[in-house]
């Protein structure tokens, strides 16, 4: 099968495309990957690549075409709309003259914010006349809500209809959590909806990277509660610093590793408190990060309190299974349920940093007693059994030829 997809985001970028398009390609399926110049978290240009021009390359058999983007640089409103729309601006521009002569049987729309980056493809599936899935990440327009970006309800009104726009000019939508059904239903004239969580790859690289063994060696020398990920606005993770200013036992140590919008004023923050046992690392790539995170005691998903983050499974919950290692969850939701109901970890309300010190603590009580070994047993049987890559790339193989016929 010949696949078009458009992504905003894609490798060297850390988002699980990279991995799913990886594995459909080594089942000789030929892929072209549309995307702007890399520019997220940190919002600068990658190193080795131009603002400007376009640019033809390849990544593991799959054919990337890069079209010029606006950094989002620091991710306030005005520069994440700059940036998005450029994305949208240069895709109409460039695409349907870069694959002019490019056949595809299917286009496929990866969409983590921002979805309008969805617009191109419809005019990509308007121009080849050709079936349109789109694979939706977060709820649109409320997430806007969530993160404080968007307070106008004219400008609410104005997304709403531009979100129903594109869920009405695709033929299917693929969500990564169940619970997203109900609100784009309300949106997309009853469309057809597959829930397709997201997965994770386990080739794992055991690196041997000064840098990489350095980092490895430091979580595996204490009792170490690891965050990795993106560090931004949703996250909550000053919950995280406060919740460390609240554990007194030495040996206990918290990791965060990554970059993001919300680094340098955590980084203020636990300094201005003289906070010890938290330590963060650079960002490192996603294909290292297996090396350094198996080696944790416990790993923490932190997300904040907020009805429309409940209906969100973070696609790092997939990454943490993948470990075996027990799950410390700052979070609501379904990601709590789904944690509790397996015995995968030990969970805390979100933004509530007692409550989140005191299950860290629990966990280091319990760390040598069978219910912590049956909680890393839980975690690699129910990624097995739910997130495997290659289960997921056969699946999403299936819906492409299905919507194809």
């Amino acid at each position: 099968m010949k696949i078009l997809v458009v992504s905003q985001y894609f490798y060297p970028e850390n988002f699980i495309i990279n991995d799913l398009l990886e594995t459909i390609s080594k089942k000789n399926h030929q892929i072209t990957v549309l995307t702007g110049k890399p520019n997220y978290p940190n919002g600068i240009i990658f190193p080795g690549y131009n603002k400007l021009g376009i640019l033809r390359e390849n990544y593991n058999s799959i054919n990337v075409i890069r079209v010029p983007i606006i950094p989002r640089k620091k991710s306030n409103i005005i520069n994440l709309f700059i940036n998005y729309c450029s994305f949208i601006i240069s895709g109409l521009l460039f695409f349907p003259f870069l694959v002019k002569k490019n056949n595809c049987d299917i286009i496929f729309s990866y969409l983590p914010s921002p979805i309008t980056s969805a617009i191109p493809a419809i005019f990509l599936s308007f121009l080849k006349k050709k079936k349109l899935i789109l694979w939706v990440q977060d709820i649109w327009p409320d997430n806007l809500f969530t993160s404080n970006k968007l307070k106008s309800r004219f400008l609410l009104k104005t997304i709403t209809y531009i979100v129903k726009f594109i869920y009405y000019n695709s033929d299917c939508i693929l969500i990564s959590s169940p619970r997203f059904i109900n609100n784009i239903n309300s949106l997309s004239k009853n469309k057809k909806i597959i829930y397709f969580p997201n997965s994770f790859s386990q080739n794992f690289n055991i690196v041997k990277n000064p840098k990489i063994e350095k980092y490895a060696k430091l979580i595996k020398e204490n009792f170490s509660i690891v965050f990795a990920g993106n560090i931004g606005t949703f996250q909550s993770l000053y919950t995280v610093i406060d919740s460390a200013e609240k554990i007194k036992n030495p040996k206990i140590k918290i990791f965060i590793i990554g970059d993001g919008s919300e680094k340098i004023k955590l980084t203020q923050y636990a300094s201005s408190k003289n906070i010890t046992n938290v330590v963060f690392l650079d960002s490192v790539k996603s294909e290292f990060i297996y090396t350094i995170i198996r080696n944790a005691s416990g790993l923490i998903i932190s997300l904040k309190r907020d009805d429309t983050l409940n209906y969100t499974i973070p696609s790092k919950f997939q990454m943490y299974l993948s470990t075996g290692i027990p799950i410390i969850g700052s979070i609501n939701g379904d990601v709590a349920k789904l944690i509790i109901e397996n015995n995968l970890g030990l969970i805390a309300p979100s933004e509530n940093a007692l409550s989140l010190s005191k299950i860290i603590n629990k966990l280091y009580d319990i760390k040598d007693t069978d219910m912590y070994f049956e909680m890393k047993k839980n975690c690699s049987n129910f990624f097995n059994k739910n997130y495997n890559m290659k289960t997921s790339a056969d699946t999403l193989l299936n819906i492409f030829a299905n919507i194809y016929k």
